[in-house]
């Protein structure tokens, strides 16, 4: 299936350059990703009917849907909404005294994901928005105690995500791939 509308917003996103630690970072602002300011009806319906089919033909089963902040939760509530699943958001700043901290250093920042606690019997899927060097996903899989029944992106920029299949043995599904398509 070809996504048109995310292909565009791929192609379509605006270059900034971040310099940390003397390092200098090019970050793509997607529309869909944590730094868009505009997302278009017509890529909102998109994604989230593209997500909700993948999910809906993959996983049998789960309780919850995990979504990381900043860009991934806005998706697991639209989806949780149309799959009529709870929400489990993975914040970046502490709101809990129930949930346990980890340091995530990704291509171009450090970030604190706070990781609430979730019982090992229940199943989860995940649902982000783009997978870059894929270290939030990883530290996902990592500090989650619950079943994770599969990970679902919108946008993965290479296929750093195979990697992450190969190592948990969990299956990973993006809508779109490519390095600016």
């Amino acid at each position: 299936m070809k996504f048109q509308e995310i292909e565009k917003a791929v192609k379509n996103a605006s270059s900034i350059s971040i310099n940390t630690s003397g390092k200098q970072y090019n970050f793509f602002k997607y529309s869909f990703g944590e730094h868009g300011t505009h997302i278009p009806y017509t890529l909102t319906i998109e994604i989230v009917e593209g997500l909700s089919d993948i999910i809906n033909r993959t996983v049998d089963y789960f309780d919850y849907i995990v979504s990381p902040e900043p860009g991934g939760h806005t998706w697991g509530l639209l989806l949780g909404s149309v799959l009529k699943k709870d929400v489990i958001i993975i914040r970046n700043q502490t709101t809990d005294i129930d949930c346990s901290e980890k340091l995530v250093i990704n291509g171009y920042s450090q970030k604190q994901l706070i990781f609430p606690s979730i019982s090992p019997e229940k199943k989860v899927i995940i649902i982000d928005d783009v997978i870059s060097s894929g270290a939030t996903l990883r530290s996902i899989v990592e500090n989650t105690s619950a079943s994770i029944n599969g990970i679902y992106c919108i946008y993965s920029k290479n296929s750093e995500y195979q990697k992450i299949i190969n190592e948990y043995a969990i299956q990973i599904h993006v809508l779109t791939e490519g390095s600016r398509l």
